[in-house]
């Protein structure tokens, strides 16, 4: 049960997870009710006239309907709908009353019962993607920067963790010695628009930082430079790890595509594997 005090805060983070529901998802909402007409609304409740129910009732569903079918007609692009609500469905296909409002508005909306449904409905098509193909496509020149970024943030979590992961993050250098594709796949999206997903195996070198070379440090940090330096107040991490040191990377990277041609290109996620 939520206290009175905590509603406003569990209001807050609902719209907050509307507005950003998952990476790479754009939210786009619409505050425009003027398509809707009251007039309609009052005679789907008077006569039953779906998605209104059987008792005249349900009329927010019908003001939802309305607004559907408007901002269809003003967008000018498909819509999908998705409401298990059975004001809108008769057995398993959209109630009559349902499909002629779209016929008479004239727009391309298609209803769903359920995200699976459209989920299931809409999944892009697929082909794998031969790794000579992935190496042009994803060249070095385009991933290096992205992928070391995350690979320091990797190395930091994994390998040194805390405060000596800091200033692992911060300083000594970071570079790719090899890199050689593993996988790939294109979705399709539609005639224009593809993305591609890629495993990329990377081999990438740490070089520890010179003794004069490190940042300035607030005294928790003397004993952590110390040890990665190599002097005698070492942690067991500092203490194996080797100057320079290599590690094995698996990157996963996305790009969008139009007409087969890339556009952008994204790294998801590293994985550490020579752990």
């Amino acid at each position: 049960m939520l206290f009175r005090s905590d509603v406003k805060y569990e209001i807050r983070a609902l719209r907050k997870l509307l507005k950003s529901p998952a990476k790479g998802i754009r939210l786009k909402y619409v505050a425009d009710f003027s398509g809707v007409d009251i007039h309609e609304v009052v005679k789907r409740g008077i006569h039953r006239m779906r998605p209104a129910s059987d008792e005249g009732e349900e009329l927010r569903d019908v003001i939802l309907w309305l607004f559907v079918l408007a901002y269809a007609k003003q967008s000018g692009s498909p819509v999908a709908f998705i409401s298990g609500d059975r004001a809108f469905w008769n057995e398993n296909e959209p109630a009559a009353q349902v499909k002629e409002d779209i016929r008479k508005a004239a727009v391309d909306v298609r209803l769903y019962r359920k995200t699976a449904d459209f989920v299931a409905a809409n999944a892009p098509s697929s082909e794998e993607i031969p790794t000579d193909a992935l190496a042009k496509m994803f060249s070095r020149q385009l991933i290096e920067e992205p992928a070391l970024s995350l690979a320091r943030e990797t190395l930091t979590q994994e390998y040194w963790g805390g405060r000596i992961g800091r200033l692992f993050q911060s300083v000594g250098e970071l570079e790719i010695v090899s890199l050689k594709p593993i996988s790939g796949t294109f979705y399709k999206v539609d005639k224009d628009h593809d993305f591609a997903e890629a495993k990329i195996l990377l081999k990438v070198k740490y070089t520890q930082p010179a003794r004069g070379q490190l940042p300035e440090m607030p005294p928790f940090g003397i004993g952590a430079a110390t040890a990665i330096l190599g002097g005698e107040m070492q942690v067991p991490a500092a203490r194996n790890m080797k100057n320079p040191d290599f590690y094995e990377i698996e990157a996963t990277v996305f790009g969008r595509m139009e007409r087969r041609q890339l556009i952008s290109v994204e790294v998801n996620a590293v994985k550490r594997l020579d752990i």
